[in-house]
């Protein structure tokens, strides 16, 4: 894909991100929870994706990618863990929809 094919792509992304979250918070029943979670956590991964490979190679992008979700993780749970650095924290049902709440 070229950059001009690209760019359009990038924005229909966002503008399906955007209506999806506003969908989701307005109106929480208007999609099953467990669709509503696959794409506001798949929509914004597979922009990174498109937008990163824009520029750079896939490789460059997956190590990216790759690092990022170690070391977010290992502070997240450090976190979790210790209260170090972000304080001690826990997760509410306030977040919207979890695995925990999806019917399979």
């Amino acid at each position: 894909m070229t950059k001009e094919q690209i760019n359009p792509l990038s924005w229909t992304l966002v503008a399906v991100f955007t209506v999806v979250t506003l969908v989701w918070r307005l109106v929480p029943d208007a999609l099953p929870p467990l669709v509503s979670m696959m794409l506001v956590m798949l929509l914004p991964f597979v922009f990174v994706f498109v937008h990163g490979l824009v520029n750079y190679r896939f490789r460059d992008v997956l190590v990216f990618a790759a690092i990022t979700l170690v070391v977010s993780n290992i502070f997240e749970n450090m976190s979790i863990l210790t209260g170090f650095p972000f304080g001690h924290y826990y997760y509410t049902d306030g977040l919207g929809p979890s695995c925990s709440s999806c019917r399979f």
